[in-house]
């Protein structure tokens, strides 16, 4: 009952923000601006014209937006409209990438405060990279998400799928690293995860080192290896980046990197094409949002301790002597095993007396009635004699 009652909120908090995204752009009287020329871009793109190359997020999204554009015209508000669906996809995909590594409670307070935030719906009427590369970074999370959910409900082992899940997982990182600095801080979370696992995989891996002669059928993969092929996957990825977008400038690959370098010193105005308000505000949420889980549970931790221990205390003082938390038993109080003395109470109910061992006693002994040097001599009533051929005839 209670995971049902968890689907349908997470379901009327989808609906939600989707609704208020659409709703927000049926409804403003907002005009849709193309600030940074990124809509003009993609209409001379569509128009088999070239494009200039400002950065390797720019030229990705313009490309995606030139190909919306052949189906439905070169309307701006077409471009809004590809902005409030890769907003929406975004959140939800962030909710799931946070909940599965740092828990529900975190999900939703972050990405709540980013889908209240005015700055994000306005984005939505301004033709900008912001949300498609906010996208792509959801992506990542969730996919480093699934890997950490894995590992906890199952683990991560030596097998084909799991090693090219990784490899996948760090080219689409070392993708987004290049084509804005806001992806580095999928690495702080990424070993942040590996810590995680070689904490829950520790006793598993112990156990498959202390039995190395044995074959084990499913070998439990290193938090070592699996950092090794995030690493691999993500140089890849940056490499990859680079070589494309050296074709497009004709730049060579060392200048391509100086010139991702030189792209630092834009700080804190808008650097790679991406505004500084959105790494503030991404940052800020998603700290705010694991704060809340990380005192939540404490807190109910804490309080479920001080519960334990209250009926502790009280099933002590009812537990009968003899049980294994005691150690002493007496009359008004009871010692327990960690050195705790419970007063006990006095029972108000009246109850039973004592029983008391008896013995069968009498008040005359027989040596007293007869004396032992006449006892020969005393014949009982019941007494008779008879010989030794006595046929026991009475009549």
């Amino acid at each position: 009952m209670k995971k049902k009652t968890q689907i349908l909120l997470i379901s009327l908090w989808g609906l939600a923000v989707a609704g208020s995204r659409i709703l927000y752009f049926l409804l403003s009287r907002r005009l849709i601006v193309d600030t940074y020329e990124y809509f003009a871009s993609a209409m001379i793109q569509a128009e088999k014209s070239s494009m200039p190359f400002t950065s390797g997020l720019a030229y990705a999204y313009t490309e995606v937006l030139s190909k919306v554009l052949r189906f439905t015209g070169n309307r701006i508000e077409a471009a809004s409209a590809f902005q409030m669906v890769t907003q929406i996809l975004w959140l939800i995909i962030l909710f799931a990438g946070i909940s599965m590594i740092f828990g529900k409670l975190a999900a939703i307070v972050s990405t709540t405060i980013l889908a209240a935030l005015p700055i994000i719906l306005n984005s939505m009427l301004e033709v900008s990279t912001e949300n498609f590369y906010m996208l792509h970074l959801a992506f990542v999370l969730m996919l480093l998400g699934g890997f950490c959910l894995q590992t906890k409900k199952k683990g991560w082992y030596e097998r084909r799928v799991c090693e090219l899940y990784l490899m996948a997982a760090g080219f689409y990182l070392g993708v987004i690293c290049i084509w804005n600095y806001v992806g580095f801080s999928l690495i702080l979370i990424s070993v942040y995860i590996l810590i995680c696992n070689y904490v829950v995989m520790k006793e598993k891996i112990k156990i498959q080192r202390e039995k190395k002669e044995e074959k084990f059928k499913n070998q439990i993969m290193g938090v070592f290896d699996q950092g090794f092929l995030l690493l691999v996957g993500m140089f890849v990825g940056m490499f990859a980046t680079l070589m494309k977008y050296t074709g497009k400038t004709g730049q060579t690959l060392g200048q391509q990197f100086h010139w991702w370098v030189l792209q630092l010193e834009s700080f804190p105005e808008r650097c790679q094409d991406i505004s500084t308000w959105l790494i503030v505000v991404f940052t800020a949420s998603v700290l705010a949002g694991i704060l809340c889980n990380t005192v939540f549970f404490a807190v109910k931790k804490k309080t479920g301790e001080t519960a334990e221990n209250g009926d502790a205390l009280e099933n002590a003082a009812e537990s009968p002597k003899g049980e294994a938390d005691m150690e002493e038993v007496h009359e008004e109080y009871v010692t327990t095993a960690d050195g705790r003395q419970i007063k006990l109470l006095e029972n108000p109910l009246p109850v039973p007396k004592k029983h008391m061992k008896k013995e069968m006693e009498f008040d005359f002994e027989f040596a007293d009635v007869i004396k032992k040097e006449d006892a020969e001599k005393v014949k009982l009533d019941f007494d008779i004699e008879i010989s030794e051929n006595d046929d026991f005839d009475f009549t």
